[in-house]
């Protein structure tokens, strides 16, 4: 028998884990597919920076997942993709950087620098399989 003080930690570890998945839309709707159904997790999804701020604002998620560059973008650190990165970490969420982009350019564009602003990188194309590896590293700490 549980007393009161263990049930609200009970019904914690029962919720499902929240993240945000920031893409273009082609992409996003077989992953948050995949992602809700084999690990459990609740997703929303943005193409649009706006709607991923409101979203941001009005949710806790465990990790963000997020395309940084979008051909229609200009490059340069001060892009609104760049700056709502930066804002998901001030929030200490954690960031998975999901593009075709190698990291140096990344770096080079955008001054991302791995471990401060993206904990985990998937190079497009990536198997489900390495969004399952960079989600269980950046959120559940294996």
């Amino acid at each position: 028998k549980y007393n009161n003080i263990y049930k609200p930690c009970i019904i914690f570890f029962l919720m499902p884990l929240k993240m945000l998945l920031v893409d273009e839309s082609i992409t996003m709707s077989l992953q948050k597919i995949q992602i809700e159904k084999d690990l459990g997790y609740q997703v929303d999804c943005a193409e649009k920076i706006e709607q991923a701020r409101q979203l941001l604002n009005d949710n806790d998620y465990q990790a963000l997942m997020i395309e940084p560059f979008v051909n229609k973008d200009t490059l340069g650190p001060n892009t609104p993709r760049i700056e709502f990165i930066r804002e998901a970490r001030e929030r200490n969420i954690p960031v998975i950087i999901s593009s075709a982009q190698l990291p140096t350019f990344l770096f080079e564009s955008f001054k991302l620098v791995y471990g401060r602003d993206y904990q985990f990188f998937l190079e497009k194309p990536y198997f489900f399989d390495d969004i399952k590896v960079g989600l269980k590293k950046i959120v559940e700490g294996e």
